[in-house]
């Protein structure tokens, strides 16, 4: 279907050999359980730059993917594009489900080994989520903005968007890595008409999902292609505010989605 073109299924492809952790060709269905679960764990983790594979390996294996979780839905893990010279990255690790106590059920028993593996807590943020937008392929195609637009839905209101098949939708799809993912936080003020119309300005943008937050907004999104705009995104961890590690970010992460499985 149209709607699945990638520009980097070559670099796809080698990824999900090499982590062993990507499950494509999911049915639609899969694809509307993505749009339509509502909760959203994010893990920021600051962890020693050549411990990251290690990191996803134990990520994985005592994450929700080797669980039979029925409100598990889906989890990717960025890996920065730029690092700095300290030698440590900062690894986010976003996951996606349809009730907050299956959240708590895996972030319990994950968090103690991925915690021994940073270099300080983590930043955990919980949010729900407002809305997705959803880009048109047509713009691998060169394609004006203003001739495709963006088009939006709440959640439980996707059968639309999955019946039309201009819009992209495989940023719902598990099992694609090596695309840019971008997370971004925006503050209590902003609102939502302000986020939408700002993603809209963005030519290359496949997909972005919005969501609330005790913070501000969150909003995280993925890209047929990178911009310099884009490539400019920086992102600064705030002081946790407590010992569970809970905090807040600002700016962007920019990242390489490494990983990106649901539930099995």
């Amino acid at each position: 279907m149209r709607r699945h073109k990638h520009l980097l299924l070559g670099l796809f492809a080698v990824w999900a050999v090499e982590s062993g952790t990507a499950v494509a060709d999911e049915p639609g269905w899969e694809i509307e359980d993505y749009l339509n679960s509502t909760i959203l764990t994010i893990r920021i983790y600051t962890i020693p730059t050549h411990r990251f594979r290690s990191f996803v390996d134990t990520a994985v294996s005592t994450g929700p993917f080797t669980s039979q979780f029925g409100g598990f839905v889906n989890e990717k893990i960025l890996e920065p594009i730029s690092t700095s010279d300290t030698g440590f990255m900062e690894v986010i690790v976003l996951s996606r489900y349809f009730d907050k106590g299956t959240a708590d059920m895996v972030n319990q028993k994950r968090d103690p080994y991925l915690r021994g593996m940073s270099e300080s807590d983590p930043v955990t943020i919980n949010a729900t989520l407002v809305e997705h937008n959803f880009g048109n392929w047509r713009w691998e195609g060169g394609a004006s903005a203003s001739a495709v637009g963006l088009a939006s839905a709440k959640p439980y209101d996707t059968r639309r968007i999955m019946d039309n098949q201009d819009l992209s939708v495989s940023f719902g799809k598990a099992g694609y890595v090596g695309q840019v993912g971008l997370l971004e936080s925006y503050s209590s003020s902003a609102n939502v008409a302000s986020i939408r119309k700002e993603l809209s300005t963005r030519s290359d943008i496949a997909g972005a999902s919005i969501f609330k937050a005790d913070g501000g907004y969150v909003v995280y999104s993925e890209y047929f292609r990178t911009s310099d705009r884009l490539a400019g995104k920086s992102l600064s961890v705030a002081s946790r505010g407590n010992e569970r590690g809970d905090g807040w970010f600002t700016g962007g992460h920019l990242g390489v989605v490494s990983s990106n499985y649901g539930n099995r």
